[in-house]
């Protein structure tokens, strides 16, 4: 079993009275849990024995944390959710990883916050640093903008030194047209954006 007080003194970000969950290195079992970690899941020291990780955390959450190499420190924030018996709750999920432990502390969010977008921020910046190709890279970055904005197309656009530009990556909703790879004379582009 871990003190989480010796835990925290190596992790400063971390209150002893915090919402946090210690998973050992492989992400195979519970190590220590706060209580006021298990008042915010609604979970019971009986749920959390007869469960797996995956089982409390669910997949998106155990995927993303899987993916963070054993070997290295590393801390991120991601987003959580959790259906309880009467609603589903939100968190912002602070994630340490060392080489002995992951640890996790929860921060209840409401629906539409700026830790939300934090969140949501965070969890596409992780995806950007998996990316190896530039193709890859803009549709990502037109991926996550659509998410996080809403909008119905999002383009990324690439201008040559006249001003003539091709979209080279676009999300959008289903049913609109798409200007991916389609060029415009640096002529069109100047008079949209006299408008």
């Amino acid at each position: 079993m871990i003190q989480l007080h010796v835990v925290a003194s190596q992790y400063a970000q971390i209150q002893a009275s915090s919402r946090v969950l210690i998973l050992d290195a492989a992400i195979e079992s519970v190590l220590w849990v706060s209580e006021q970690c298990l008042d915010c899941l609604e979970l019971s020291i009986q749920a959390l024995e007869q469960q797996a990780p995956v089982d409390i955390l669910g997949n998106s959450l155990y995927q993303a944390l899987s993916g963070i190499s054993e070997h290295q420190p590393y801390h991120l924030t991601l987003e959580f959710q959790r259906q309880s018996a009467e609603q589903l709750l939100l968190f912002s999920v602070s994630v340490w990883r060392t080489t002995d432990y992951v640890i996790l502390e929860f921060e209840p969010i409401a629906v539409q916050t700026e830790q939300r977008l934090l969140a949501k921020t965070n969890q596409w910046l992780s995806h950007l640093s998996q990316v190896t190709h530039s193709e890859s890279v803009s549709r990502v970055l037109v991926d996550a903008m659509s998410e996080l904005s809403g909008f119905d197309r999002v383009c990324l656009y690439q201008f040559d030194a006249e001003m003539n530009s091709r979209v080279i990556a676009e999300h959008c909703k289903q049913g609109i047209p798409s200007l991916d790879g389609l060029s415009f004379p640096a002529s069109e582009m100047m008079s949209s954006f006299q408008h």
